[in-house]
């Protein structure tokens, strides 16, 4: 049971950092177009609820 926990752990942490660089990467892409900050905050409210979830998640 122990063993499984882990690797769920280490599933989740992957996927967090998978969703980091993902955000990361449409927000770079997002705010290089001009006028898009209203997309930038959306990005940031949903990288806000994944985090969320995620850590309901653990």
């Amino acid at each position: 049971m122990g063993r499984s926990c882990k690797l769920q752990n280490q599933e989740l942490l992957l996927t967090k950092v998978k969703t980091v660089k993902l955000v990361g990467m449409l927000t770079e892409v997002g705010g290089t177009l001009e006028g898009d900050r209203e997309h930038n905050e959306q990005m940031g409210k949903q990288c806000d609820i994944a985090n969320k979830v995620l850590l309901w998640m653990q």
